[in-house]
């Protein structure tokens, strides 16, 4: 049958072995779906990811990283230069309209519009972070070789929480798509085989509403103090820990989730 249900990925694995191409089909689900509005803040779960593009462009992710903080002098705000970014917590996303949240018990909630202007989002993180602050709008994907969705699995995600005794992964990675696989038990990392070694052998996801096609593995920026509070050793036990796995690639110690390039417009949809 050529029915697919919702929230099944057709994964196509396409290689060359002595000249041959041949398939291999696995089933896979999609667990979740996450747009980051507000780059170098965290996200929120959505029913889908729309991928729009304007005439010329290559088509990017509607809302993700849509929005950047700056400083007076112009330069993006990020975890990075400024920790006290951790203490924003993404409350809503129903566009046009943004909620947001300070510090763990969640005070000064606000929600405000994001057309502009932005003067009183502005207000709002410029009290909260000690500084003036600016909104800059337009496509900020985090690295500009991917204009796709950043993609990493469940079984990644719960092993990075379980051993290393931390419940926020998805908040310190902060990918787009997360997908499990149903066909066979699945080691953590198995998304990394899905990058070629050669990026012209086509490794491709075929997703209902949308197709993408496997760019690399994404360096990530992993702050010891993101979302949850610091990990001690956070980066070494990183790095041990991938390293204990035969499905993650060796020698990446920060690498986490793939990227990917849209080939056209659509929706994903969970």
């Amino acid at each position: 049958s050529n029915t697919r249900q919702p929230g099944i990925v057709l994964l196509g694995l396409i290689f060359k072995k002595r000249g041959a191409i041949s398939m291999e089909k696995e089933r896979i689900v999609v667990e979740d779906l996450r747009v980051y509005p507000i780059k170098a803040v965290g996200g929120v779960s959505v029913k889908s990811l729309e991928l729009e593009s304007k005439r010329g462009w290559r088509p990017w992710i509607r809302y993700d990283r849509r929005w950047a903080l700056c400083d007076e002098s112009g330069r993006f705000i990020s975890g990075r230069v400024c920790e006290e970014i951790f203490n924003v917590n993404m409350e809503s996303f129903v566009p046009p309209h943004l909620g947001v949240s300070w510090g763990p018990q969640r005070e000064h909630r606000a929600v405000f519009l994001l057309d502009p202007p932005h003067e009183d989002l502005e207000d709002w993180f410029s009290d909260r972070l000690g500084k003036r602050v600016t909104v800059r709008e337009g496509s900020l994907s985090d690295d500009p070789r991917f204009n796709g969705p950043t993609v990493c699995s469940l079984e990644s995600l719960e092993c990075v929480n379980q051993m290393l005794g931390i419940s926020n992964a998805l908040d310190r990675f902060r990918p787009n798509i997360v997908l499990s696989c149903k066909t066979k038990k699945a080691d953590p990392f198995w998304e990394d085989g899905l990058v070629p070694s050669n990026p012209a052998l086509g490794v491709t996801i075929r997703l209902p509403g949308a197709s993408l096609m496997i760019v690399a593995k994404c360096m990530r920026c992993i702050v010891p103090v993101r979302t949850g509070g610091e990990v001690e050793n956070f980066k070494r036990r990183f790095k041990e820990m991938r390293a204990s796995f035969p499905a993650a690639t060796t020698g990446d110690a920060y690498h986490f989730s793939i990227g990917t390039i849209c080939i056209a417009p659509g929706s994903i949809c969970l």
